[in-house]
């Protein structure tokens, strides 16, 4: 998977958090998110949160109209199916996100980004990503708050 990296940079940094191809946790981590891999253009990927329907729906119908005229309807349906829940079974390649069952409560908040963020944003949020390789590549996550409404962006 090209994105690797980015989940290496988002979710190894510290040694109670891991991540892994959907159902291939190791032994003593317990699922606590799931993000959907969804094919882009040229080699990159665009990976959403599953975390709440109307937060990933958001991240790919949001800022519509900066995209392309023939990359809109696609992103418009897919975020349809999100919303509705008809989409997630139908998802290709999905990456769990998983903490220590032996981890203390504020290990899991200060290594997980999407707690922390949620804590700065005093919500549950919701965050996407893009990827893809070079050597100017630098994670900016795009996140939404859970009812879907935009938040901000945070470049890593």
């Amino acid at each position: 998977m090209g994105s690797a990296w980015l989940f290496d940079v988002l979710f190894r940094r510290a040694p109670v958090i891991t991540w892994a191809a959907a159902g291939e946790l190791p032994a003593g981590f317990r699922l606590v998110e799931q993000f959907a891999v969804l094919p882009s253009w040229a080699g990159r990927s665009y990976m959403v949160s599953l975390a709440a329907r109307r937060g990933a729906a958001s991240a790919l119908t949001s800022y519509n109209g900066l995209r392309l005229v023939r990359r809109r309807p696609p992103r418009q349906l897919l975020g349809l199916g999100l919303r509705t829940g008809l989409a997630q079974p139908l998802l290709g390649a999905k990456i769990d996100i998983g903490v220590a069952v032996s981890a203390a409560d504020d290990e899991v908040a200060s290594a997980l980004i999407g707690e922390h963020l949620g804590q700065l944003f005093g919500r549950q949020v919701v965050i996407a990503f893009g990827g893809g390789s070079g050597p100017y590549r630098k994670p900016v996550l795009q996140v939404f708050g859970a009812d879907g409404m935009p938040l901000g962006y945070v470049k890593i």
